[in-house]
């Protein structure tokens, strides 16, 4: 069960994407359902879709 109790507001871009680049498919989907943002990008410009497909280019 995801840690995750509240909406994500500000960070839930980095949070997102850092749980997308660990592949933890269950907090990315708390963090989604929460509202955050799934097109986000990280500072290299990939979003969790990418992060999550292409885990070594993050």
């Amino acid at each position: 069960m995801s840690k995750i109790k509240h909406k994500c507001v500000g960070t839930d871009r980095l949070e997102v994407n850092s749980a997308a680049a660990r592949g933890d498919v269950e907090e990315v989907r708390a963090l989604l359902d929460a509202g955050a943002d799934p097109n986000g990008t990280n500072s290299f410009g990939r979003t969790p879709l990418q992060l999550m497909a292409f885990p070594s280019v993050s």
